[in-house]
C-alpha cells in the first residue's frame, strides 16, 4: 500500500481513531529509527513528540483566526486563553522530558534539541 493511499484512506477517520493513529505512527517511527534506545529514552521521545490533541488544536486555530480578523468574542477570547495556557503546560512538560532525556545522554538541552531537529514551543 502506497503512502497516498494510507493518507486517502486516515483521512476517513473520525478525529480520535487519526489521534490513535498517530500515535501508533509515531510510535512506529520512534521504533524504527532508534531501535537500540534503551526504554526509559524512547518512552521520553513518545512524551516529547506527542502534539496537543487535534480537536484541541484545530479549536485553538480556529480562535486564533477569528483573534486575528477581530471576530472573537469575549467567552471566545476566554475559552482561546484556556487552550492557550493547556498549550503552554504541555510544553513546559515536553521541556522537562527533554531535559531529562538530556541528562540520559550526557548532552545539554540545547545540544540534544539540535540534534533532535527541535526547535522552540509548538502549540497555539
Amino acid at each position: 500500500m502506497s503512502a497516498d493511499q494510507l493518507l486517502k484512506d486516515a483521512g476517513e477517520l473520525s478525529l480520535s481513531e487519526l489521534d490513535r493513529l498517530v500515535a501508533k505512527i509515531i510510535n512506529l517511527r520512534a521504533q524504527r529509527a532508534a531501535p537500540s534506545v534503551p526504554a526509559s529514552e524512547a518512552e521520553l521521545l513518545l512524551k516529547i513528540n506527542r502534539g496537543l490533541p487535534a480537536p484541541i488544536q484545530s479549536r485553538a486555530q480556529e480562535l486564533t483566526a477569528k483573534r486575528d480578523t477581530k471576530t472573537l468574542t469575549p467567552s471566545e477570547h476566554e475559552e482561546l486563553k484556556r487552550l492557550s495556557l493547556q498549550a503552554e503546560e504541555m510544553e513546559a512538560e515536553r521541556i522537562q522530558h527533554l531535559t531529562q532525556l538530556a541528562r540520559l545522554r550526557h548532552s545539554t538541552l540545547a545540544e540534544l534539541m539540535n540534534r533532535l531537529g527541535l526547535h522552540g514551543s509548538r502549540h497555539v
